[in-house]
């Protein structure tokens, strides 16, 4: 059972139970990305996850981006599941991670809690051998390559 590192939220959130069911937590956040492909323009994105965790350590996210909702992925903590580009993994008592791997990059979101509020940071870390971020863009309906990925707005909460 998955009781150390995140299940202590238990405790960080308030509750004065030995387990929890469930927890989730909800983070959100918003960027521009410059497109290199012609014609060059800013473009804004937005993404958020809902990650439901249990407490045998299994984990459903719920998401949508700036094309709208995407697959329920199911899996458990520190493993791959269905999508084997992502996982969820406990870093300590009060922070856990999701990793998604892209063709060209990898994302890093990082939920830190603190009593009953949490802080999200986002980070967008190129792959050796990349210059540009290779993305499918809605708006255009195919792969393009981006710079300049900056982070406008990160959100988190705790249910």
């Amino acid at each position: 059972m998955v009781r150390s590192a995140f299940f202590a939220a238990a405790v960080i959130i308030g509750s004065t139970a030995p387990a929890m069911a469930e927890t989730t937590i909800t983070v959100g956040f918003s960027y521009r990305i410059l497109k290199v492909d012609e014609p060059q323009e800013w473009l804004p994105g937005r993404f958020s996850a809902s990650l439901k965790i249990s407490d045998d350590g299994s984990t459903e996210v719920k998401s949508r981006d700036s094309s709208g909702e995407l697959p329920v992925r199911k899996s458990k903590l520190g493993v791959r599941g269905a999508d084997p580009r992502s996982v969820y993994r406990v870093l300590d008592d009060n922070t856990i991670q999701a990793t998604r791997q892209f063709e060209s990059h990898k994302l890093v979101v990082t939920a830190k809690v603190t009593g009953s509020t949490c802080e999200a940071t986002v980070h967008y870390n190129l792959k050796p051998g990349y210059d540009a971020y290779v993305m499918y863009s809605p708006k255009y309906g195919k792969e393009l390559h981006f710079r300049d990925m900056r982070d406008q707005k990160a959100t988190c909460s705790i249910e």
